[in-house]
């Protein structure tokens, strides 16, 4: 997809906070609206939640995140979806 082209979809799950995600929306942008205010231990917990809602957990995905279920079955792209939640626990204790 060239650069105007993700834009546009990056944009369109992200320009709007209070708008319901779109089901195109990649774990960075879903990440980028919830994450606003939230604490290094929200932040963790939060991956851990949603590792174990990938792996199968029969529980809610955190903050809403149930947009992903699609890629639950994709045991491939787990790591891709849980790699901008480790970036931002690994920048936040980083900044500490």
């Amino acid at each position: 997809m060239s650069g105007g082209g993700w834009r546009r979809l990056h944009n369109s799950c992200t320009l709007a906070p209070s708008a319901k995600p779109r089901p195109h929306c990649s774990s960075a942008a879903l990440l980028e609206r919830a994450a606003a205010g939230r604490t290094r231990d929200d932040v963790a917990a939060a991956l851990a939640e949603l590792d174990a809602w990938l792996s199968g957990a029969e529980t809610e995905p955190p903050w809403s995140l149930s947009t992903l279920a699609p890629a639950r079955s994709r045991k491939g792209r787990h790591g891709a979806i849980l790699l901008p939640f480790r970036a931002l626990l690994a920048a936040i204790e980083a900044a500490r």
